[in-house]
Formats: C-alpha cells, structure tokens, sequence
C-alpha cells in the first residue's frame, strides 16, 4: 500500500485502529466504491483497497477486478 499503518511487531492494533489516516480507508464500503456500487456481485466479491485503479482516489475500483456491470461481462 502506498500508506503505511505502523508495524504489528511494534505497534498495537488499537492504536493503529485510532489513526485517522486508517479510518479513512476503514469505513469504505461496496456502496462507496466506483463501479462497485452498481455491481450486482457487490456483496459476493472480496475487496482490496491495496491494489485499486486510481491511487489517487480511494474509492476507486480495484485493480484486479475485471468485470463491468454496465456490460454485464468481463473486460
């Protein structure tokens, strides 16, 4: 990820649940993403907010989905 949250060897994960750098990308759902939200897998498929099609955006598609649900196939 382009971010770091800390290290489990040296920090806890209540407080790196606390950072609000980590928040941001906490509360991020299928509803919020891009193309997701319109997704009729959008509640079977997993989500890696690691690996996404535009780093600068955070609620951009992720990278290794392949599927278009305007088109209703895989690209």
């Amino acid at each position: 990820m382009e971010k770091s949250y800390g290290n489990i060897s040296k920090d806890s994960l209540v407080d790196i649940s606390r950072m609000d750098h980590f928040r941001e990308v906490w509360y991020i759902n299928k509803s919020k993403i891009e193309v997701c939200k319109d997704c009729e897998y959008r509640c079977l498929c997993s989500d890696c907010r690691a690996y996404i099609s535009d780093p600068n955006n955070i609620y951009s598609k992720p990278l290794k989905c392949h599927y278009n649900p305007y088109k209703n196939y895989n690209i």
